[in-house]
């Protein structure tokens, strides 16, 4: 039986038929993550704790106790801007994409084996994967601000009774639903697990995601209305071997929807250049941004790959759009943030784009690398 203790029941609990293990540093202030005011076919402005309200387009305002405007259209079209009380910029969206500082998270405090570290809209929190009981499960971990450390982090469910490991855990803003790639379960299908009372439902497959094919990686906007995610229905990688490869796809479900609400629909990812390219490309971790504008990847674009190049083809791109139906435009490499001989994936961003978790890590495996998936922090000002 579950049992929720205290701030955990409201937060960062996941629990299937097991038990919530008590880590005050883990609970603390996660139940005020979710900072946002999301709205339905309106455009919010926010100044000094005043809000207006007015019709347009469906958008998600962010208050930060500044400034910040958002305008939608009705084709879907958003325009976010923060600024201070100065009027200069106040998130980094505006900056070049290739400014960033790098530091290696310290893992050390996260567990056996962290991997898939996903930090908060707000930046405050992180839930990740790691070993617990000899199976992968989520972990999380706070901090008390954006210059600190994350705390240590705590197991957030034992799952006794789900024999498989799971992957790439999406917390909705919320913290109320939660998505997963279920590794070795439902033939590698994406998850949803819900709170209901203090409990976590058993994790089912998402409803207009769920195919033949097989599925992983989901990455969720801050609205919980986009899920981008993997599919294994790409043409055959001839270096790799391998008679399908992944391809990107993003479901759509309403603003609003409750959680575990079953997505209407989704359609591939159309990156210019890169998904229409002759050469069947590498395309790993597809990350979304928080307002669905941005999209963070990896790919081996446009190396063709061979045992000289296949070490550390794997480079992050970001791509964007001026509206949430809007078509995405031609990706931009980010070349700061890779390493020599190392693979490189995006893992999650925050709302204000100053701050991005992401991995590097050995493939083809490497047996004398002791830390072969190493998590990062990448940060840049305004």
């Amino acid at each position: 039986m579950l049992r929720a203790h205290g701030a955990a029941a409201g937060a960062l609990v996941i629990g299937l038929s097991a038990c919530i293990l008590d880590n005050p540093g883990f609970t603390t202030g996660l139940a005020a993550t979710a900072t946002d005011g999301t709205t339905t076919g309106t455009s919010t402005t926010t100044e000094g704790g005043s809000t207006t309200t007015t019709t347009g387009g469906e958008s998600t305002s962010i208050t930060t106790g500044i400034e910040t405007t958002t305008t939608t259209t009705t084709d879907g079209t958003t325009t976010t801007t923060t600024t201070t009380t100065t009027g200069e910029p106040e998130d980094c969206w505006g900056l070049d994409p290739d400014v960033w500082v790098v530091e290696k998270i310290d893992d050390a405090s996260l567990g056996q084996n962290p991997r898939s570290v996903r930090i908060s809209p707000d930046g405050l929190s992180i839930v990740y994967i790691a070993e617990f009981g000899g199976k992968p499960r989520p972990h999380g971990a706070t901090r008390a601000s954006l210059d600190d450390p994350f705390l240590v982090g705590a197991p957030m469910a034992e799952w006794e009774l789900l024999a498989t490991g799971v992957d790439h855990p999406a917390l909705s803003v919320d913290l109320d639903e939660l998505f997963l790639s279920g590794t070795g379960m439902d033939a590698n299908d994406i998850v949803v697990s819900v709170l209901n009372g203090g409990d976590w439902t058993v994790p089912t497959p998402v409803t207009g995601v769920a195919s033949g094919e097989a599925e992983r990686t989901p990455s969720l906007s801050e609205s919980g209305a986009r899920l981008v995610h993997s599919r294994l229905v790409g043409p055959p990688q001839p270096y790799l071997g391998s008679p399908a490869s992944w391809r990107f796809y993003e479901a759509k479900r309403p603003i609003g929807s409750a959680p575990g609400t079953g997505f209407d629909s989704f359609t591939p990812v159309v990156l210019p250049g890169l998904t229409d390219d002759v050469y069947a490309h590498v395309f790993e971790c597809p990350t979304i941004s928080p307002d669905g504008l941005r999209l963070f990847f990896g790919s081996s674009y446009p190396t063709v790959l061979d045992p000289n190049n296949a070490s550390d083809a794997l480079k992050m791109y970001v791509s964007e759009r001026a509206g949430v139906n809007a078509p995405w435009g031609a990706p931009v490499e980010i070349p700061s943030l890779k390493a020599a001989t190392w693979q490189l994936c995006p893992q999650a961003i925050t709302r204000d784009g100053c701050q991005m978790t992401f991995a590097r890590f050995k493939f083809p495996p490497d047996p004398n690398e002791p830390d072969p998936v190493q998590p990062f922090l990448a940060r840049r000002g305004p």
